[in-house]
């Protein structure tokens, strides 16, 4: 399948399982990256709609919705994360950046300003 896209097929070393198991200074967070990011944003954006239409009784639009996101979708981000362990440096960007400072900072500049009282 990966052949007809022209794209390389992940190559796996004997090296990757022993560099994540071997890892003893864990992190208390796992990083941020853009696949996780991916993930949960595609998590979000089909899940709440899906959950609406079902509370509102639409159970065709509910399938509808499972069968676009659970086709296409859910094939294309399993097939995108065979890569999220390759050594090779694929796709650092998606798979290695942690964009942990750029969502917080994002989060910081959302919130709304909390309100102090003064105590006179």
């Amino acid at each position: 399948m990966l052949g007809r896209l022209r794209i390389q097929d992940p190559i796996y070393q004997s090296d990757e399982l022993d560099a994540h198991l071997n890892n003893t200074t864990r992190p208390r967070w796992p990083d941020v990256t853009g696949y996780r990011l991916l993930v949960t944003g595609c998590a979000l954006v089909f899940g709440v709609p899906k959950a609406a239409l079902a509370y509102l009784g639409f159970n065709t639009a509910v399938k509808s919705v499972e069968w676009v996101y659970g086709v296409p979708i859910a094939i294309s981000i399993y097939t995108l994360g065979l890569y999220e362990a390759n050594t090779v440096g694929l796709l650092p960007w998606l798979f290695r950046h942690n964009y942990t400072f750029t969502c917080e900072c994002f989060y910081k500049a959302s919130a709304p300003p909390v309100p102090t009282s003064r105590l006179t």
